[in-house]
């Protein structure tokens, strides 16, 4: 079928073709987004370019990394440095094929965050070199407790930023993992020091790389929760590059 233009706010994209790469250098916005539905494929958002799925116009605005229900094929999303990817909805890694998301850049997701859906399926989230995930709903790792497995992996250099997580523990379920390497944070707004402390470490799904102890800190003056690995200078310094104080610091 001829189209006048591709992509557009009404558009659906699938990145589905022989494991091809799409690079994107410049702003570009749909309406939704699927790569590796048919066959593999592949999408990286180069230094300078923005990828933005945008709800309306007919779209849900999601960003589907891995989703075909009935092929084990490989979905993968490297956002590099210096590049930008916004979701106003749904960011689903490995939902019903396998996924791999890197984050090297920036990924602003304004909905759910989503790791490992269908039964038997992995997705797998790396944040490293700087790299910086804001997620503004909740957060799921097999979410379903289905059988699936979620990986979100926050190396040397890496920043997740959390909006929510549940505080029964149902954000990570089965194998799924939150691992913190030595230079990574995770933050999650307002005080809750116990909630992780006691639904996610005591119970093994958030750990340091390596079996390295965390620590879990309320900064009352910015009013978030931190999650390191501990002993750890490196972060002290980010921490005050970015001018985080009142720490009460409280270790596992």
């Amino acid at each position: 079928q001829n189209v006048s233009a591709v992509p557009g706010l009404a558009d659906e994209g699938r990145i589905n073709w022989g494991g091809g790469t799409v690079t994107v250098t410049t702003n570009e916005q749909i309406g939704r987004l699927q790569i590796a539905v048919d066959e593999p494929g592949n999408v990286v958002v180069a230094n300078g370019g923005t990828l933005s799925t945008i709800s309306g116009s007919g779209q849900d605005g999601r960003l589907i990394v891995g989703n075909n229900d009935a092929e084990q094929l490989l979905g993968t999303l490297l956002v590099q440095a210096g590049g930008t990817v916004n979701t106003d909805d749904i960011l689903w890694t490995g939902l019903g094929t396998p996924g791999q998301t890197t984050i090297e850049g920036v990924a602003n997701v304004g909905s759910h965050l989503w790791t490992g859906w269908n039964s038997g399926v992995t997705g797998t989230i790396d944040i490293n070199n700087g790299g910086v995930l804001n997620v503004s709903g909740q957060i799921g790792l097999n979410w379903q407790n289905n059988g699936a497995i979620g990986l979100l992996n926050i190396l040397s250099g890496g920043v997740v930023n959390l909006s929510q997580i549940h505080a029964s523990g149902n954000s990570i379920n089965g194998s799924s993992l939150l691992t913190i390497s030595e230079g990574g944070l995770l933050t999650k707004t307002g005080n809750f020091v116990g909630v992780i402390e006691d639904q996610y470490i005591d119970a093994g799904k958030i750990v340091g790389q390596g079996g390295a102890s965390l620590s879990v800190a309320y900064d009352s003056d910015n009013d978030l929760t931190l999650v390191t690995v501990v002993p750890e200078p490196s972060v002290a310094v980010l921490l005050g590059v970015l001018g985080i104080g009142g720490l009460v610091r409280r270790r596992r």
